[in-house]
């Protein structure tokens, strides 16, 4: 559940507008104590996806929001910059090459 919120965005704000085929990677992986969940596309952006958003479109995105306050709600003691990172991809030329959002938290 706490990928979803991610994955929709990849699919919805960053493949919508882009005009060959989009790439969704998720991945889950064991790091000492901590699962990690790494998911990457190779969308639009969140800067172009911001921009395409149309004005008169009243619907208010809280799915990070919402998966922030879950985490810190099921670890209070971790810093949410720790347990969660969203990074703009780059190409080498400047353009906008997607999105890889990283979560983790402790695993028993």
């Amino acid at each position: 559940m706490l990928a979803q919120p991610f994955i929709e965005n990849a699919v919805r704000h960053g493949f919508r507008q882009k005009e060959e085929n989009g790439f969704l990677q998720i991945v889950y992986e064991r790091e000492g104590t901590s699962l990690k969940c790494t998911i990457t596309d190779n969308g639009i952006g969140r800067e172009a996806a911001a921009k395409n958003k149309t004005h008169d479109n009243k619907a208010v995105s809280k799915g990070i929001s919402i998966t922030k306050g879950r985490l810190q709600a099921l670890f209070p003691k971790q810093n949410i910059s720790e347990l969660l990172k969203i990074t703009d991809l780059y190409a080498a030329d400047g353009k906008a090459a997607g999105t890889k959002v990283e979560f983790r938290f402790p695993y028993n």
